[in-house]
């Protein structure tokens, strides 16, 4: 089953929030995953394993992403080098961002991995499905050989994926009480109407 870029987006933004991160951090990482599967990566399940994850000690690729989109400009310096990064792959949208902001590629590297980004365009060279990985960030040029990641309007997340964002995503959710129930959505409807 597939969903829409906006369901995506909705999706992952409720489970950070349900996560604990502020609803800024939340709106971004959205952007973030949606921006992963509008190029054909599957963001969902890069989310899904960071807030379900096992292993929690390392940096988070949210707040990482959030700094490195802000300080863009310091990257004309010197490349970036983040260690233990959970989920490097959650970088990517945010290295987009800093792209656009300096106009200019940007190149991640972790594990193997190379990722291009000029904002709107993504390569991807290797597996970057990791766990926990330094990650180096640069300016520099597009790809040297590959082709762009194809764009897509629909994610196809998995149901395992969607179970854990969702259980997430349901602690947003403000608790049903009897004083909600009389002042809420059917109030004064009774079940003999």
């Amino acid at each position: 089953m597939t969903v829409s870029l906006n369901e995506v987006d909705a999706l992952a933004k409720k489970a950070v929030r349900g996560a604990g991160y502020a609803w800024g951090i939340a709106e971004d990482a959205g952007k973030a995953v949606r921006w992963l599967c509008a190029r054909d990566v599957d963001g969902c399940a890069a989310l899904a394993r960071f807030l379900d994850g096992p292993e929690r000690e390392g940096l988070c690729p949210l707040t990482a992403g959030v700094a490195l989109s802000d300080a863009a400009e310091g990257l004309w310096a010197a490349p970036l080098q983040l260690q233990g990064v959970l989920q490097p792959v959650l970088l990517v949208p945010f290295a987009g961002m800093a792209a656009r902001a300096v106009d200019s590629w940007v190149s991640l590297e972790w594990d193997g991995a190379q990722v291009w980004t000029d904002g709107t365009a993504l390569s991807v060279a290797g597996h970057v499905a990791g766990s926990r990985s330094d990650v180096t960030v640069a300016l520099g040029r597009g790809p040297s050989s590959g082709a762009l990641r194809r764009r897509v309007s629909r994610a196809a997340p998995t149901a395992a994926t969607q179970d854990v964002l969702l259980r997430f995503a349901h602690l947003t959710y403000a608790p049903a009480t009897e004083a909600s129930r009389l002042s809420g959505a059917g109030a004064g409807v009774s079940d003999n109407d």
